[in-house]
């Protein structure tokens, strides 16, 4: 008998590839997406459009999250659906905590009174830690978010603590470090540096602009880090995970990276410092080992093969609409 799985938000990056690797795994796959007008285009690039279950589905709204999961009866809840913006959620910051908070307590509320075997992921975050607590990162350091964004989550992650200490569910937080792809949106810090070497290269721009290069940070890809979702609710018992590379490098060997990929000369790189996130910390890395142990789960792709991926999908992008 097939497992089925529902995932919150299965249009964007990561709920896209989890639905492609959930189908390899034989599982029947439904997704929710805020409305008819939501873009699906990543499920069509993947070539799985056809395949999935599209549920439109208001995530603030009870009533529906219950109706749905009443409906399709899932094996495992894959909870991705957020407000994610960080400069979004400085700006309306009553809108990401109300949406955040009530859509993961709503789906918690109902597998507590009426599904308690369903499997939970939540999609947790790093920006919810204390930005100056020592790295390696563990899912014991300190929280004390900078902005609304990780305090809504914050706030959702001791949430799915207490519905699994109160009412021992299977409910799991996976805390994501920063993870990209070819199909994450624009605007990313990989998606930036690849853009501006590409104007440098063809003579568009002569600099790529950047802020502070010596920071080091965990870089990982979606591709890999969507497997861990999937172990996580794969063990006798649920836990909290961190789901990172295990790898930190600086900003300035990414440079070097990509501009040795368009072939351009190491001074077209310019600083900024108006451009550094403030407060700025100089290092942020997590440890996995922990993660490895557990669920047996660890990085598969470098950060470097997410560069060359990117720029091979940028070239394709350039050929097809997708």
């Amino acid at each position: 008998m097939k497992k089925v799985a529902l995932i919150t938000g299965i249009n964007g990056q990561d709920g896209s590839y989890l639905a492609q690797f959930l189908l390899s795994k034989n599982y029947e796959v439904h997704g929710t997406v805020r409305n008819e007008n939501t873009s699906l285009w990543r499920l069509t690039y993947l070539g799985i459009r056809d395949v999935v279950s599209i549920h439109h589905c208001s995530l603030q709204n009870t009533a529906d999250i219950e109706a749905l999961i009443s409906s399709i009866k899932p094996t495992e809840i894959y909870h991705l659906a957020a407000q994610s913006s960080i400069p979004l959620s400085k700006t309306e910051p009553e809108m990401t905590l109300s949406f955040n908070y009530f859509s993961t307590l709503s789906i918690l509320e109902y597998v507590r009174k009426s599904s308690a075997a369903t499997k939970v992921f939540h999609a947790s975050t790093s920006e919810m830690f204390d930005p100056n607590a020592p790295s390696p990162i563990t899912k014991n350091s300190p929280l004390k978010p900078i902005h609304p964004y990780g305090a809504s989550k914050a706030a959702c992650h001791l949430l799915v603590q207490s519905y699994r200490n109160s009412f021992d569910l299977y409910v799991v937080n996976g805390i994501l470090f920063p993870h990209e792809s070819p199909i994450r949106n624009r605007g990313t810090f990989l998606e930036y540096i690849i853009s501006q070497a590409k104007k440098v290269a063809s003579g568009e721009a002569s600099t790529i602009t950047v802020g502070e290069p010596q920071n080091i940070r965990d870089f990982g890809d979606a591709r890999s880090y969507v497997k861990a979702m999937w172990h996580s609710l794969q063990a006798s018992t649920s836990d909290d995970y961190t789901i990172c590379s295990g790898a930190p490098l600086s900003i300035q060997e990414i440079l070097d990276f990509v501009i040795a990929q368009y072939k351009l000369n190491p001074k077209c790189i310019k600083i900024d410092n108006t451009l550094v996130r403030q407060p700025n910390i100089p290092i942020i890395y997590c440890d996995p080992t922990e993660t490895t142990q557990k669920i047996g789960w660890k990085n598969s792709i470098s950060i470097f093969e997410t560069i060359e991926s990117i720029i091979m999908f940028n070239n394709e992008k350039a050929k097809h609409e997708f």
